[in-house]
C-alpha cells in the first residue's frame, strides 16, 4: 500500500470471511499515485482488526507472534470462521521491510525510530509506511465498523515475559482506571502461560506511538503494544521458541474471543 525509503512496497493483506462486500475503502491520500487504486472492500455489520509488525525490524518474536495469529484464522477451526464472520483482519507484516533486509535492530534506513513518529511527527515523504499505515487503520475505523482491536506487535529486551501496553482513557491520564483493556489483558493471561499480567502498563501514553496515537484518534479501548522477552519469563526455566510466539499469537484471537462472549452472553459458548 505505500513505497519505503528502499522502494519495495509494504503490503497490507485483508483478511475476512464472505459477506456480500461491494463497496470499497476511500483511497489512502499518503500513497503512491500507482498504489491508490489498491483498496479493501468494506463488509457490512464487521468491526476492524488492525494488526502491524516489526516496526522495529530486530524484533524477530513479533513475526512469529503474527504467524501464530495467522495460522489461526487460516485453520477453519469454528473460532476461526467465528472471528472471520465477525471482523475484517488489516495486517501489516512488515511496517519497517527495509530495516528487516538490512539488518538493522530499531531504526529505518534513515535512523528513525518509526514508533515514534505517528501522528503530527509522521511525514509521508521521510516516513511514508507509518504514514499509510496511520491512514489506512483510521479509515476502516470511520468506514469499516468502527476500531475493535489494534496490536502493535514487538519484543523487549529486559522486561521478562510477554504483556502488553495500552493508554489510560483519554482525558485520565494518571487517573481511573479503564476496564475493557484490563479485561483484555486478564483473558489473554488465562489463555497463555508465558502471559503475565502484573507485567502490563495501562497508562503507558507514550507520544508518537502507533497504539497511543491510534487510541488518541479513535477512542477505541483494545489499542496494544504487544510485547514478548526475548529468551524467558518469571515463573518457568524454559526458553521462548518460536513456537511459544506463536502460541501468544493464537491467543489474543482468543482472548478477543473471551472478550466479546463476556460482553454479549448470547454469542456462541466457548471455543476450544
Amino acid at each position: 500500500f505505500t513505497f519505503t525509503a528502499q522502494r519495495p512496497p509494504a503490503d497490507s493483506p485483508e483478511v475476512a470471511g464472505d459477506g456480500g462486500a461491494v463497496k470499497r475503502q476511500p483511497r489512502l491520500r499518503s500513497a503512491r499515485a500507482e498504489l491508490r487504486r489498491w483498496r479493501p472492500r468494506v463488509f457490512p455489520g464487521r468491526q476492524v482488526v488492525f494488526v502491524s509488525s516489526r516496526v522495529h525490524p530486530g524484533e524477530a518474536p513479533a513475526s512469529y507472534v503474527l504467524d501464530g495469529l495467522l495460522e489461526l484464522l487460516a485453520s477453519g477451526s469454528q473460532l476461526a470462521q467465528f472471528l472471520l464472520e465477525r471482523y475484517v483482519f488489516h495486517v501489516i507484516p512488515a511496517l519497517n521491510p527495509d530495516g528487516v533486509e538490512l539488518g538493522l535492530h530499531r531504526s529505518d534506513t534513515r535512523g528513525a525510530n518509526l514508533n515514534r513518529v505517528y501522528g503530527a511527527a509522521a511525514a509521508a515523504a521521510k516516513h511514508p509506511s507509518v504514514t499509510a499505515a496511520q491512514e489506512a487503520c483510521l479509515l476502516a475505523h470511520k468506514h469499516q465498523g468502527g476500531l475493535r482491536l489494534y496490536l502493535d506487535l514487538h519484543a523487549h529486551s529486559t522486561r521478562r515475559a510477554a504483556f502488553v501496553l495500552s493508554d489510560p482513557p483519554a482525558g485520565e491520564v494518571g487517573g481511573d482506571m479503564s476496564v475493557d483493556d484490563r479485561l483484555f489483558a486478564y483473558a489473554l493471561a488465562r489463555r497463555c502461560p508465558v502471559f503475565e499480567y502484573s507485567q502490563c502498563d495501562f497508562k503507558n501514553n507514550m507520544s508518537a506511538t502507533g497504539k497511543s496515537v491510534i487510541a488518541s484518534a479513535t477512542g477505541a479501548p483494545l489499542c496494544f503494544t504487544v510485547e514478548s522477552h526475548y529468551h524467558r519469563g518469571h515463573h518457568g526455566i524454559e526458553p521462548f521458541t518460536p513456537r511459544t510466539w506463536a502460541h501468544l499469537g493464537a491467543s489474543l484471537l482468543e482472548a478477543l474471543f473471551d472478550m466479546d462472549v463476556f460482553r454479549a452472553p448470547s454469542l456462541p459458548p466457548p471455543l476450544s
